[in-house]
């Protein structure tokens, strides 16, 4: 039973980038960048975003507490019926030009199912490659 529901309670992501750590951090920590590169952002304001969801779009509270220095960005993501996501990812560098980005949200049971296809698009791997 414990992992079972471990199994539904998190996913992890990652992802190599063809970057250098600061461009990287840059460019995920821009919570105005979310909607390039994710399928779960559609806008983004200060300090709240509009979220698409298995049930539709809803505004939520967002924040973000990043260190570039220890290669984090964590998304907190508060939702209008009080529960809260957290997505912790880490920026880890390959040698100078490569990270690799990992990615683990803890998130209501709703969002966790299709949290892979919301949340780390493969457009971030392009449009890291591209130098966006």
């Amino acid at each position: 039973m414990t992992t079972q529901m471990a199994a539904q309670a998190f996913a992890v992501e990652s992802v190599e980038l063809n970057a250098p750590l600061k461009v990287a951090f840059d460019y995920i920590g821009n919570t105005r960048k979310l909607p390039e590169w994710t399928h779960a952002f559609k806008g983004v304001r200060e300090g709240h975003a509009v979220m698409e969801t298995p049930n539709g779009t809803i505004e939520v509270g967002l924040e973000v507490r990043a260190s570039e220095q220890q290669g984090r960005i964590d998304w907190h993501i508060k939702f209008p019926d009080g529960n809260v996501a957290v997505a912790y990812s880490r920026l880890v560098p390959q040698n100078t030009e490569r990270v690799v980005y990992s990615f683990v949200p803890l998130a209501p049971r709703f969002l966790l199912s299709n949290w892979k296809e919301l949340c780390l698009s493969r457009r971030l791997s392009c449009e890291m490659s591209s130098g966006s």
